[in-house]
């Protein structure tokens, strides 16, 4: 798979519903552009809460090590498997982690990262 790279931005709401009405008027004018890839916060305390130093490292663990199951991440990285279960299910719902099940009736999931990269845009104005 074409490996990505996604990026997490800090916008003002009304700038994310006022990029959604154009996306809209484009799509109802025939004009469709590619997906953008990515995910949005209101702000830079919001991106903290949500990439903290031990889910950017899980990320990395993923990326690095291809773990065959969630209980295999939490091992190598030394993470009690409750919290390193409740790490991955948020990142997944992000889009950040993609969970595979493997074959069988009682087969785990296999966590992958498909991103080589994260990138962190914050603007330096306010929106008006």
């Amino acid at each position: 798979m074409t490996r990505k790279n996604i990026t997490i931005s800090v916008r003002s709401l009304t700038e994310v519903l006022s990029e959604f009405a154009s996306v809209v008027r484009d799509a109802q004018a025939g004009k469709i552009g590619p997906p953008r890839i990515g995910l949005t916060f209101e702000s830079i305390d919001a991106v903290r809460n949500v990439l903290t130093p031990k889910r950017l490292g899980l990320l990395k663990a993923i990326r690095e090590s291809r773990p065959q199951s969630v209980y295999a991440l939490a091992k190598a990285t030394g993470r009690q498997l409750k919290n390193t279960q409740d790490d991955v299910a948020l990142l997944a719902r992000l889009d950040l982690v993609e969970l595979e099940r493997g074959r069988g009736k009682r087969a785990a999931l296999k966590p992958r990262v498909r991103y080589d990269s994260i990138r962190l845009t914050i603007p330096l104005h306010d929106a008006r």
